[in-house]
């Protein structure tokens, strides 16, 4: 979990995750993408997410090379 000390970052971050987990995103999904958004790489094994968060965030989500 990431924390901020800028309570406008917690409070677009969460209303972000509400909005993707509308649109279809698992809700837990959208949680950990959320705070992500300035990495350049996010990592899962799920297909499915892989899927659905492309193009959501700054994040380029992918399966990690094993």
């Amino acid at each position: 979990m990431l924390i901020c000390q800028e309570s406008g970052v917690r409070k677009k971050n969460i209303l972000q995750v509400i909005e993707w987990h509308e649109n279809g995103v698992d809700f837990a999904d959208a949680f950990h993408l959320a705070p992500s958004n300035h990495c350049l790489e996010f990592y899962t094994f799920d297909e499915k997410f892989i899927k659905k968060s492309q193009n959501l965030s700054g994040s380029t989500v992918k399966k990690p090379d094993l």
